[in-house]
């Protein structure tokens, strides 16, 4: 293609035998022209001879060309254009190179005065971004303002505005045709980029730098591709795309980056620009890829280093609470330090402390980011960029649950091997009188006490069976409803890295990507917020006027006329006191109707253990020699229980068992085990005796006792049913946050909720899989209730 070259006419008044043209500009044989390099593209060597001499003789758009030249040759500093435009900066050529080695200085200045505002009109809360123009030649094509001029990917306008909307985090790539590409690098553009300022005076524009990533320093480095600014070349003047050198080149990408002080006001903003050569014409490559991008930054050195301290205390306050639970875990059991299970248990305190406190920490500071990034007007908070600067906030998070899991595996491991035994009150009501059948001999009457049906037992035993792996939050109605505020109603566009609070998609807005601290904090805030309603509901109507599965239970006992002693540490348990007011249970309908009808008018006495007390539930602090004599009572039970394992092992069946597999020492001693735990709790036992009494609010915070039970057992006051932490019901906190940390973590991983929503579905019935498996096998081992009555 012909370049018309416009510079102003040049008369040479020396005859034609004493004159020279080049570049279609007649000069005279006496000065010396600057002579371009051997080996450049044919453009350059056909008119740079002419541009500098004119450039020398104070020609402007001549400079212009020069520096064209240079920016086409990518800044090298031995390229005669360079060196020219070098020496000939000033009122005809602004400079090409900011200073060398000020690069730092330059970007850490806040000379500008600007101050984003984030709300507004579009104009108000955009970065008012200028383009001087300028074509091969260096002919000046005009000052606008920037809107889509610099975006090699096209889209539509109410979109690629928000390319230059103040907090927006804009990103697009996109392939570009090396046909529609070639239409623009046939006649290069050139643009210097500079920021508006409105002042009361007059506008006042402020140049932007340009970090061109293929610069090459003297000694053929790429200083610019490195990290530290101190080592970056910073230019002002740029293309998007040529086809004249031997080596075309187009920018392939392109970032504004905006860096914010902590007061808000701006640093030098700049343009990072990065070429890649292309082939015109080309068959085999038709499609090149491009991408445009603005974001905004700020220093998080401090922020990070506060986290890192916060963490830090938090870990050493979490560490001297597990201490005051490991002192309570090892008066519980009577044991020592430096025990194996002790080890064991203060790791998995430890765990749980340290994973509670790191998810309290992030779900603070994710909704401080999401408050304060959304609601400001004057933009002065910009969120952390993904990548480093994110490392370390989902490093904590996956830390978190790693240690959830840690404490929700022993808290599940330890629910499976609790001791449990079922007291039955119930007495024989009398003597059953038999005949002897034999034919041979006279028949002669006998009498035998009436046995005492098991049935209450079983009863009694199924139901906790079946509220062992019930909670106090449902996990699928609360993922539903998760789902439904996030996906639906669309809650998730909050998360977008754009400051506007806007919740209902709009066909033609832009959507900026989604911020990892942003989406964890409406992942947290939802659930919590969620749970809590749900939880209220269920406190306040569904338990109090339908049905509260714990104290149901409680009542069951006392109807059933069984006590449940469950004993969930060595020296330490819980009593649920369901002795009969009536001192018969195993009656038939009409008396049972009656007996219940004698408690609702209030003409029987109360069913708490203390006289005129409805107080049914107790913790137990236990003495040593209690747990020695109920070791050697169940020592039976257990000898059979390993004996029976090694026959199975070895395919035999074990001998001197009744129809139910039990041997006549297991049965007996089952029957001792009974009458031991009634003596004890009538108080019927010489040395063996306790005393009830209320709890320290301390003691209950902490997890543990300060007072030893020595001679006699403690009976703590338990009106809050605290037997329910043997089960998942007790401990919904726990296992709630393992629910919100799975969501989490795989949806910042996957970025879908939905995903999310079924892998914590599948974690939840898993767990409660396991729960309910090994707790049926446990219970049916210590109550020796066979496996087949607990449905």
């Amino acid at each position: 293609m012909a370049v018309t070259y416009p510079y102003k006419a040049y008369k040479a008044p020396p005859p034609p035998s004493q004159s020279m043209v080049s570049g279609g500009v007649c000069f005279p044989s006496v000065p010396a022209l600057p002579q371009p390099p051997a080996g450049v593209f044919p453009y350059y060597a056909q008119h740079f001879s002419a541009a500098a001499e004119l450039c020398k003789n104070g020609n402007q758009t001549a400079c212009q060309l020069v520096a064209n030249l240079c920016v086409l040759q990518l800044y090298s500093r031995s390229d005669p254009a360079c060196q020219q435009a070098t020496e000939q900066q000033g009122d005809l050529l602004p400079a090409l190179y900011y200073a060398e080695g000020r690069a730092d200085d330059i970007l850490s200045s806040t000379d500008i005065g600007v101050k984003l505002t984030a709300r507004g009109s579009d104009e108000a809360s955009s970065l008012s971004l200028v383009l001087v123009t300028f074509d091969l030649s260096g002919r000046l094509l005009g000052v606008e303002p920037v809107s889509e001029q610099l975006l090699l990917c096209r889209d539509r306008p109410s979109r690629s505005s928000a390319a230059w909307r103040v907090g927006v985090h804009y990103e697009i790539t996109c392939t570009v045709s090396v046909a529609d590409l070639s239409v623009v690098a046939e006649s290069p553009l050139f643009y210097d980029l500079y920021l508006r300022e409105q002042e009361v005076g007059g506008d006042q524009l402020h140049p932007l730098p340009v970090l061109l990533a293929n610069y090459r320093n003297q000694a053929g480095e790429e200083v610019n591709r490195g990290s530290s600014p101190r080592n970056w070349q910073l230019v002002r003047r740029f293309f998007l795309a040529e086809s004249l050198t031997s080596t075309p080149l187009y920018a392939r990408t392109m970032e504004l980056r905006v860096e914010l002080d902590s007061d808000g006001a701006i640093f030098t903003p700049y343009l990072y620009v990065s070429y890649s050569s292309w082939t015109p014409g080309s068959v085999t490559s038709d499609r090149l890829q491009a991408s445009f991008a603005t974001e905004y930054s700020q220093d998080r050195t401090g922020f990070a280093i506060g986290l890192a301290v916060t963490v830090s205390i938090l870990a050493v306050v979490a560490a001297v609470l597990s201490g005051f639970r490991v002192n309570g875990f090892l008066r519980r059991t009577g044991s020592f330090c430096c025990e194996l299970h002790s080890f064991v248990f203060l790791t998995a305190e430890i765990s749980g402390s340290i994973s509670t406190a790191i998810f309290l920490l992030l779900s603070f500071t994710a909704t401080f980011w999401l408050v304060f990034f959304k609601a400001q007007s004057t933009f002065f908070l910009a969120l952390p960029l993904p990548g480093l600067q994110e490392v370390g906030f989902i490093t904590l998070l996956v830390l978190a649950l790693v240690f959830r899991v840690i404490y929700i595996t022993y808290m599940v491991w330890h629910q499976c091997t609790v001791d449990i035994f079922l007291i039955d009150w119930e007495r024989s009501r009398g003597m059953l009188l038999t005949t002897n059948q034999n034919p041979e001999s006279i028949a002669t009457p006998t009498t035998a006490t009436a046995p005492v049906s098991i049935w209450r037992t079983y009863f009694v035993a199924n139901e906790w069976n079946e509220i062992q792996s019930r909670r106090k939050l449902n996990p699928t109605l609360l993922l539903l409803l998760v789902l439904l505020f996030l996906n639906v109603v669309g809650i998730e566009i909050l998360s977008e890295r754009d400051p506007s609070s806007h919740v209902r998609e709009q066909e033609e807005r832009y959507s900026a990507p989604h911020s990892t601290i942003l989406r964890f904090s409406l992942t947290s805030l939802t659930y919590i917020i969620i749970a809590v309603i749900v939880r209220l509901v269920m406190f306040l109507i569904y338990e109090r006027f339908f049905e509260h599965q714990i104290r149901q239970f409680v009542d069951l006992c006392s109807v059933s006329n069984v006590s449940m002693f469950i004993m969930s540490r060595k020296l330490f348990g819980y009593y649920i006191h369901g002795r009969s007011v009536h001192g018969h249970a195993d009656t038939n309908m009409r008396e049972m109707n009656y007996n219940l009808h004698k408690e609702q008018e209030n003409l029987c006495g109360q069913r708490g253990l203390l006289a005129d007390s409805d107080e049914q539930t107790f913790e137990m602090a236990l003495p040593q020699k209690f747990r020695t004599h109920y070791d050697q009572l169940v020592m039976p039970i257990q000898a059979e229980r390993a004996e029976g394992q090694a026959q199975s092992a070895a395919g035999q069946r074990g001998q001197n068992t009744g129809a139910g597999g039990l041997s006549e020492a297991s049965l007996k001693a089952y029957e001792e085990l009974n009458q031991f735990l009634s003596a004890f709790i009538e108080r019927s036992l010489r040395d063996l005796d306790y005393v009830v009494k209320d709890k320290l609010f301390l003691e209950r915070a902490l997890g543990m006792e300060f007072y030893d039970a020595v001679d006699r057992a403690l009976f703590y006051h338990d009106p809050g049913c605290s037997f329910d932490s043997v089960l998942f019901y007790g401990n919904e906190w726990a296992l709630l946050q393992l629910d919100l940390l799975v969501f989490a973590v795989v949806d910042l991983l996957a970025q879908s909720y939905v995903l999310a929503a079924i892998i914590t579905y599948l974690v939840s019935w898993i767990l409660s899989f396991i729960r309910d498996t090994y707790g049926k096998r446990n219970l049916g081992k210590k109550t020796l209730v066979d496996d087949r009555f607990l449905i």
